[in-house]
């Protein structure tokens, strides 16, 4: 199965279609494998996370100054 596209305004017919394409993308996966997605996907979102607090901080700096 792809990964199912998504309208631009995110709907609840979408949460379906993601939600029946990671159950069918995991569904075969061990213990061990599913715990190693989901650490990847943590991490993707984590440098995420420190990119944007990143960014705004050097916005803030030019700000004070």
């Amino acid at each position: 199965m792809e990964k199912p596209v998504l309208s631009p305004q995110f709907t609840v017919e979408d949460i379906g279609k993601l939600r029946e394409w990671n159950y069918e993308r995991t569904k075969n996966m061990t213990d061990e494998e599913r715990r190693a997605d989901l650490r990847h996907d943590a991490d993707f979102v984590r440098e995420m996370i420190a990119k944007a607090k990143r960014k705004r901080q050097a916005e803030e700096a030019k700000t004070v100054v």
